[in-house]
């Protein structure tokens, strides 16, 4: 489907493309969820922050009643003014109370999502280890193999040019020593015999002089290059 439209003024997503995509992963569900988690967490601490300062007012009313209702006992106040006092006090302390509840429902309320996507997350977080894990063995499957036939296809395709070597530098020698070659012709045989005896023995001493990286391993310990046609 194409997520793009023309319109007089340019190209505009569709509405489509605009929607969010479903994560299809355990990894992706998991961070959608912790996500969701940290939303309501905020939420449950505003909430609890909320319910602190009612309570807190909620506490002043209280003292400022009592202080209301020593001075109506004593005769220290003005009863009418000290009732009308108690009167909106307690109408305060009642909205404020109602308010209360309200925050200690909502509260509870997102301990028991909290407390459900808590769950949730604990699963997921599960799923996408194994998810994790799995795509290790996949990926170590998938390269492992295709470098150990690249291996194995560049370790046959020595042994075979090096066996048509050895044949090639037996061959010409034994000709060169055994008169098939005149003098000139001879020498430079075995002359070019000692320069591919050099030239080996230099590239063999590349790994030490050059201090290549080394790391040792059981696969390769019988993989020497061998002087050998393989069967087709």
């Amino acid at each position: 489907m194409n997520c793009w439209s023309r319109t007089d003024h340019g190209t505009t997503a569709t509405p489509e493309a605009l929607e969010p995509k479903a994560e299809t992963t355990s990894a992706g569900r998991l961070q959608q969820a912790q996500d969701r988690l940290n939303e309501l967490q905020r939420e449950r601490d505003r909430m609890a922050a909320q319910s602190r300062e009612l309570a807190e007012r909620v506490a002043e009313i209280s003292g400022e009643s009592d202080h209301a209702k020593l001075r109506l006992a004593t005769g220290l106040g003005d009863e009418e003014k000290c009732r009308e006092k108690l009167n909106a006090l307690d109408l305060e302390r009642a909205r404020l109370q109602q308010k209360l509840d309200g925050c200690a429902l909502a509260i509870k309320e997102l301990e028991g999502r909290i407390s459900i996507l808590s769950e949730t997350a604990r699963e997921l977080a599960q799923a996408a280890d194994q998810e994790r894990q799995q795509e290790v063995v996949e990926n170590f499957q998938d390269v492992a193999y295709r470098l150990s036939r690249r291996v194995i296809a560049t370790w046959r395709q020595a042994c075979a040019e090096a066996f048509e070597l050895s044949m090639l530098v037996d061959q010409t020698t034994a000709m060169a020593r055994s008169g098939g070659l005149d003098h000139d012709h001879a020498s430079a045989v075995l002359a070019a015999n000692e320069k591919l005896s050099s030239y080996f023995q230099t590239e063999s001493l590349r790994l030490v002089n050059e201090n290549w990286p080394r790391h040792e391993s059981h696969l390769f310990r019988r993989l020497q290059i061998r002087a050998a046609r393989p069967e087709e």
